[in-house]
């Protein structure tokens, strides 16, 4: 298989490496590739645990795919904090080193701690959602992809306003909840005292549509909203 930066980084350069999070590149685990890993996808401490937060889907587990608690972490959370004692134990070494820490979100399900989603609450009684907003698949001169749902959870059809509203502030509230995680990371950076010759990129896979066009998550289009992203 090609190798990925990260082992390049190690076989090539020397570094020391981990990985915290999502791993969505297939072709190998990362533990399989001999880097140090907590995948949140079934192996990170909690991802099974009764504190960890579930959205409020059951059945086919159709949208509007919100949720809040008030106790408990969701998986992104466990990931960052499993990322940053992966840091703590790098910064230990004497290698150079690149530790990733691959979150979820911003993406559905939007299972966010109450506090943040109250932070977006005032916005959704005013209208909170894009000027580009329609019902859905109702477009003329459009691909055919575009004609129905992409994915069954892709189905906006039962969604009313309300429900589009209270998605909106699950989403941003999200995007805030991971800010205030991953300033942790930066603080913990700065607590070792290696900021001063340690690089921290911050990089999107994808936007989320959101009710622009009547879509939600993402698909088979080349909207703005989900390809112009921050690096």
């Amino acid at each position: 298989a090609h190798k990925t930066y990260l082992e390049r980084l190690r076989d090539d350069l020397g570094y020391a490496l981990h990985y915290a999070g999502k791993w969505h590149i297939g072709l190998g685990t990362a533990a399989q590739r001999g880097i140090d890993a907590d995948i949140s996808d079934g192996a990170l401490p909690g991802r099974r645990g009764e504190d960890l937060a579930h959205p409020a889907v059951a059945g086919d587990a159709l949208p509007p795919f919100y949720a809040s608690f008030q106790e408990g972490k969701n998986q992104d959370q466990y990931a960052i904090e499993a990322g940053i004692a992966g840091i703590k134990k790098l910064a230990q070494g004497d290698l150079p080193f690149c530790a990733v820490i691959s979150s979820s979100g911003p993406h559905f399900p939007n299972t966010i701690p109450q506090r943040f989603a109250d932070l977006y609450a005032e916005a959704t009684l005013e209208g909170f959602l894009p000027d580009n907003f329609c019902p859905p698949f109702i477009e003329e001169n459009k691909p055919k992809m575009q004609s129905k749902p992409y994915w069954p959870c892709q189905n906006t059809l039962p969604l009313g306003t309300d429900d589009w509203r209270k998605t909106v502030a699950h989403y941003w509230g999200f995007c805030s909840y991971l800010d205030e995680q991953f300033g942790c990371v930066i603080d913990t950076v700065d607590e070792l005292g290696i900021a001063e010759n340690t690089v921290v990129a911050f990089a999107v896979d994808h936007g989320e549509m959101l009710g622009a066009h009547g879509n939600f998550d993402k698909g088979p289009y080349f909207y703005e909203e989900i390809v112009h992203i921050p690096m």
